[in-house]
């Protein structure tokens, strides 16, 4: 079975980071090589950001973080990935997020943005919640 690509939202970041709960789970996942994080330097800087100023956590955290996995770099989207991206979107600073998702095409993408987890967005990129994602995967460790 090969290992999932996932793709991180900067707020699973900050709170896998930050509190204990479904998105640390996540980050336990990356660390145990049972999935592969799937990364856009956006996401990284502005997830350091908000633990730095909202949370007063030392600067370099997520750099801390990263540097003992194995993850991937997102490509740059396309024009077309950010067109399309825009087009489903009412929240312009969402559309970097879901055309990265759309270069990267993950198995998955985790994000707690409700903008990223309409309908119009899951059809065309596999958004969901650290929770949601969390329960497709029990059937396979309940058995």
């Amino acid at each position: 079975m090969s290992v999932q690509r996932v793709f991180l939202d900067s707020n699973v970041i900050v709170s896998g980071l930050a509190y204990e709960g479904n998105e640390a789970r996540v980050l336990e996942l990356a660390d145990s090589g049972r999935i592969r994080l799937v990364i856009v330097e956006h996401v990284l800087v502005e997830a350091q950001d908000a633990l730095e100023s909202k949370l007063n956590r030392a600067p370099g955290i997520v750099d801390g973080y990263m540097a003992g996995l194995d993850y991937e770099l997102a490509p740059v989207p396309s024009p077309e990935d950010l067109s399309q991206a825009a087009g489903v979107l009412r929240d312009p600073g969402d559309v970097i997020i879901l055309a990265s998702i759309l270069a990267a095409a993950p198995d998955v993408a985790l994000t707690g943005d409700k903008d990223l987890l309409t309908d119009e967005v899951r059809a065309i990129a596999p958004t969901c919640r650290c929770a949601e994602y969390l329960d497709r995967l029990r059937p396979d460790t309940d058995d």
